[in-house]
């Protein structure tokens, strides 16, 4: 997988997922790409560039390589939470400590699975 490239000498990936990252704040955008929950980082590998993802309050990510990798430490993560919209769409929203969110959104594959992997890092 491309994403390896971006892990850090000892880091092993619990699960990966194609899925479409939706921000928010004034650089938002939709991006589509990989979430991949390490035993260090969320990681989020998009097929584009991400442009200025960091604007707002966005400290905590690390825009990472080519400007298509972010990774966000488990220790800046207030909550992960699988969230439905219009019935059958499912969400991941990662919230970060300094209140920033970012939603992975699943479609109609489950997000079950990527929370569990999350939630086993959170302290």
């Amino acid at each position: 997988m491309a994403f390896e490239e971006f892990l850090e000498d000892g880091e092993s990936v619990l699960g990966s997922w194609y899925v479409y990252l939706i921000l928010e704040l004034r650089a938002g955008g939709t991006f589509a790409g990989h979430l991949i929950a390490t035993d260090r980082y969320v990681r989020f590998d998009a097929q584009l560039e991400l442009g200025n993802v960091k604007t707002g309050r966005r400290d905590n990510l690390l825009l990472v390589g080519s400007g298509k990798h972010l990774a966000l430490p488990y220790d800046q993560i207030a909550s992960c939470e699988v969230k439905t919209q219009f019935f059958i769409m499912k969400n991941l929203v990662v919230t970060s400590k300094s209140g920033d969110s970012m939603t992975f959104r699943f479609g109609v594959m489950s997000a079950a699975k990527a929370q569990e992997a999350i939630d086993s890092r959170l302290s």
